[in-house]
């Protein structure tokens, strides 16, 4: 989810801080600006679809709501972000009450994306779902394509997008910034993943067949992750 940012007028987040009140901790008295955390570095390469495709560097900086342009880094084009998301108060809230720590959220995701198609994990079968009109359809396997075809008939040829592609593309992405650590956090050498926010599903909710298999799908995506990250006890 995107909101709005700047603006004085209702359904910002300017309006929510400096004439609500809100979020105190957002905006620095001092400086008369937006604070900016002094320990969560707040990073986000993004792409559509997989490992080969463009991916656009939107946020490399600590935390902040300020519009900042990154820093170039090799093989991501640089791009300046007008609107916010979910990571800005769970980073501040993270930095807050972890002052010792150093912390990095790793964004790469996109919207309009299914867990059972585009983002489908490694080892995820084939499924059926029989609709209220007594028909079925097969829905990929992890790289298979297309999404579905009727299950009485021949696999279909596949089309130019297959399930799990986005997955494939947003996990390289986020290996881009760990592999190359001290680019996007100053300092740094090495690192654990303690934990992942997921924010998808919409998508999936449009169709009864990823709906009725979303659970199966969300716990195996939360094992691949913690295998994929060498980090078994991470929280999700």
């Amino acid at each position: 989810g995107e909101g709005k940012k700047d603006g004085n007028t209702n359904g910002t987040l300017q309006f929510a801080v400096q004439t609500e009140g809100k979020y105190p901790y957002l905006w620095d008295k001092t400086t008369g600006n937006w604070s900016v955390s002094k320990n969560v570095r707040n990073v986000f390469p993004q792409g559509s679809g997989g490992i080969t495709s463009l991916i656009q560097l939107f946020n490399n900086e600590f935390m902040t709501a300020a519009e900042t342009t990154p820093a170039p880094f090799p093989g991501m084009v640089s791009k300046n972000k007008d609107s916010i998301g979910p990571e800005l108060g769970i980073g501040f809230m993270l930095g807050l009450n972890m002052t010792d720590d150093k912390i990095m959220t790793l964004k790469t995701c996109t919207g309009n994306r299914a867990l059972g198609w585009d983002l489908l994990p490694p080892g995820s079968p084939e499924f059926k779902y029989t609709n209220s009109k007594n028909e079925s359809y097969t829905y990929a396997a992890y790289h298979e394509s297309p999404e579905m075809w009727p299950s009485s008939g021949p696999k279909p040829a596949p089309i130019d997008w297959y399930a799990g592609l986005q997955y494939d593309g947003d996990t390289y992405r986020a290996l881009q910034a760990l592999g190359n650590l001290s680019s996007f956090y100053p300092g740094a050498q090495c690192y654990e993943v303690a934990g992942f926010f997921w924010w998808q599903g919409d998508r999936d909710s449009r169709d009864m067949g990823l709906a009725t298999n979303y659970e199966a799908n969300l716990v195996r995506l939360i094992k691949q992750l913690r295998v994929q990250y060498g980090s078994p006890n991470a929280k999700f």
